[in-house]
């Protein structure tokens, strides 16, 4: 499994900041779990993603994945403030 996170603008302070993360099988059989993704809640706060989170806790979001074929990938679209 490889998780690879991009950043779609350039964030600035005070504006929302796009980023996609992206998950992708590299294996050869099929996988299902979790992903952690964590941020400094200091200075960023969580405004949305698609899909939804599954839970939120300070600094730190989790969504499930099922099912991801060998050399399948999927993505998170997440903005952050």
């Amino acid at each position: 499994m490889e998780v690879v996170l991009i950043p779609i603008i350039q964030a600035r302070p005070g504006f929302d900041a796009f980023y996609k993360l992206i998950l992708k099988n590299k294996g050869t059989s099929t996988q299902s779990g979790a992903i952690n993704f964590s941020f400094d809640d200091t200075i960023l706060d969580f405004v949305s993603s698609n899909p939804n989170v599954l839970s939120q806790s300070i600094g730190s979001l989790i969504w499930n994945f099922a099912n991801l074929l060998p050399f399948e990938s999927s993505e998170i679209n997440i903005i952050l403030k």
